[in-house]
């Protein structure tokens, strides 16, 4: 299980490396991995 601030990370590089194709401008995460509460079987809930 990964910890919140290793999604982050994977987020941060996803938005430097596919931003201008997709026209991200910003992107953020919440739920249970926001809250540092997930669980193996928790999913990632990005906006």
């Amino acid at each position: 299980m990964k910890t919140t601030n290793e999604y982050i990370h994977l987020l941060r590089d996803y938005k430097r490396q596919h931003a201008a194709k997709y026209g991200i401008v910003r992107m953020g995460i919440f739920g249970s991995v926001a809250r540092g509460e997930q669980t193996d079987d928790s999913d990632v809930d990005v906006i």
